[in-house]
């Protein structure tokens, strides 16, 4: 790592790493969402290829489940 860079710096560049938001796109060739699962979604899926969403899936996904995280800021866990 380069002395001038500051610590942490490198892992904004690794893609599996990137931490993002729920419902934003990642910046890649084909643009893939941060989509939420649901149990059965995770608990169906045959590997990892299963559970990649593009912009068009979420917003199918939204009309078919609505909004997955909807009442989740109400019971937020206390920090450490």
């Amino acid at each position: 790592m380069c002395a001038a860079r500051p610590v942490g710096w490198w892992s904004i560049s690794i893609p599996v790493q990137a931490t993002i938001s729920p419902y934003s796109l990642r910046g890649r060739a084909e643009p893939t969402a941060a989509a939420p699962l649901t149990r059965d979604e995770v608990d169906g899926s045959e590997g990892e290829n299963d559970l990649v969403f593009t912009a068009g899936d979420v917003v199918e996904r939204a009309g078919r489940f609505g909004d997955i995280l909807a009442g989740r800021s109400e019971t937020r866990a206390r920090p450490p």
